[in-house]
């Protein structure tokens, strides 16, 4: 399982050295993409394959939105591998996208890790941390929501993206009156 942050440096060559603690669960093999926010997304080989399938599955032929979810993702992606010194190539094209300059941050997610420039990291997790509570109830809401329908997911895409930090209004259900804010009053 990865977790934990960690921080690098990324050389003018674009080698980045995998934190020790992430070596063994993304193992020799993995690859990294484009991710959501402008970071990289970092698979084991096994996770990449299992999203993959997901990915194939869609119907890119005849979607437009479909096609261009692969082609975000699948296009992007590359063989990540190590070198003996435990550090990996980040193409250019995913150095650009993700802005990539010196200082990164690797961030454990489970069953996959990101990277992030650390200067947008640390924008982006002080976001979080001031609205960790809407954020929290934001997913209780939509936890509430899946089992109300029987198990069937609502999330935005099957990357399982984080929900929204921005605060909405929902429409009420049916049987309901009024609307109500993310926060349930």
């Amino acid at each position: 399982m990865l977790k934990g942050e960690y921080s690098h440096n990324i050389d003018p060559k674009g080698r980045l050295i995998i934190p020790a603690k992430f070596r063994d669960d993304l193992g020799e093999n993995f690859v990294i993409t484009k991710g959501m926010e402008n970071c990289l997304y970092v698979y084991p080989e096994t996770e990449w394959n299992a999203f993959e399938e997901k990915l194939n599955a869609l119907p890119t032929t005849t979607d437009k939105k479909a096609r261009a979810f692969a082609y975000f993702f699948q296009g992007s992606a590359t063989d990540g591998d190590l070198d003996k010194q435990g550090r990996t190539l980040i193409p250019s094209v995913l150095r650009n996208y993700a802005q990539l300059d010196k200082e990164v941050v690797f961030i454990g997610m489970g069953k996959r890790a990101e990277i992030w420039d650390k200067a947008r990291w640390e924008k982006k997790n002080a976001e979080v941390e001031l609205n960790i509570e809407d954020i929290a109830s934001d997913a209780e809401e939509k936890r509430c929501l899946k089992q109300r329908k029987g198990g069937t997911s609502i999330e935005r895409d099957p990357v399982n993206q984080p929900p929204a930090t921005r605060h909405h209004r929902h429409q009420p259900e049916a049987g309901q009156t009024g609307a109500k804010t993310s926060t349930g009053v």
